[in-house]
């Protein structure tokens, strides 16, 4: 991880200390920085901050309120849930980050509003995108994995207990190879859909990427929860 994604880290104290925002390390950067926060089980708000300057652009922070999914520009191809941008500037002033979190802490009361909205377009969306029909595939992987994490299957526990630990991560390997002999298990036992073994041509790497991805999530969100017990504003 870079120390763009540290500086904006460190710029957002007040979203991660009093708002329940979790850095997500494992997706961030040289260029790209992420937070996630749960808002319930199937809508989370995201914070991305991407630097374009290298690439003749803006730097830019957006709000999202979507579904649960890998914290980074993925959402812009899923075309449900909704972005708010909250700032975007070239030549930044020293104080940039910390008006820009000002602005996100001023809107988060609006959040909840939204969870409907998020809902009713993820069922039915205007516009169905590839991305769209991937992302229901993946779900339903995880839905699997969790019939096992539920009945305490020790590699899905395993893998969730690695998921849990990378939200300290730079990366994601750990939680890939974590995955891995689960799929490996649900394949062999037929546990999954043809349609989600389709997607991903039955390749066990691929399907473990993808599982790896939405159990970082989940876990963000159950931390970002946890630290509601903590927060100042919880109180």
């Amino acid at each position: 991880m870079g120390k763009f994604a540290n500086a904006v880290f460190a710029a957002f104290e007040c979203l991660q200390s009093e708002h329940r925002f979790l850095p997500a390390r494992a997706v961030s950067g040289k260029h790209f920085a992420s937070l996630v926060r749960q808002v319930s089980e199937d809508v989370f708000a995201y914070v991305f901050v991407h630097d374009g300057r290298p690439s003749d652009t803006n730097l830019s922070v957006d709000l999202w309120v979507a579904p649960p999914d890998i914290p980074d520009h993925s959402l812009e191809s899923l075309y449900v849930g909704y972005k708010i941008r909250i700032g975007s500037e070239y030549d930044i002033a020293d104080n940039f980050l910390l008006s820009c979190e000002k602005r996100i802490v001023h809107f988060l009361p609006c959040v909840e509003r939204l969870c409907p909205y998020v809902r009713s377009e993820l069922n039915d969306p205007g516009i169905r995108t590839n991305r769209w029909m991937v992302y229901q595939m993946e779900r339903q992987l995880l839905s699997c994995f969790l019939l096992r994490f539920n009945r305490r299957d020790s590699l899905a526990v395993a893998a969730q207990d690695v998921a849990s630990a990378a939200i300290r991560a730079a990366s994601l390997e750990s939680v890939e190879n974590a995955c891995q002999p689960v799929v490996v298990e649900m394949l062999a036992e037929g546990e999954l859909d043809r349609q989600i073994v389709g997607v991903y041509g039955g390749n066990e790497n691929s399907l473990a990427s993808a599982l790896a991805g939405h159990l970082y999530v989940r876990a963000l969100g159950i931390a970002s929860l946890a630290a509601s017990e903590y927060s100042p504003r919880s109180r």
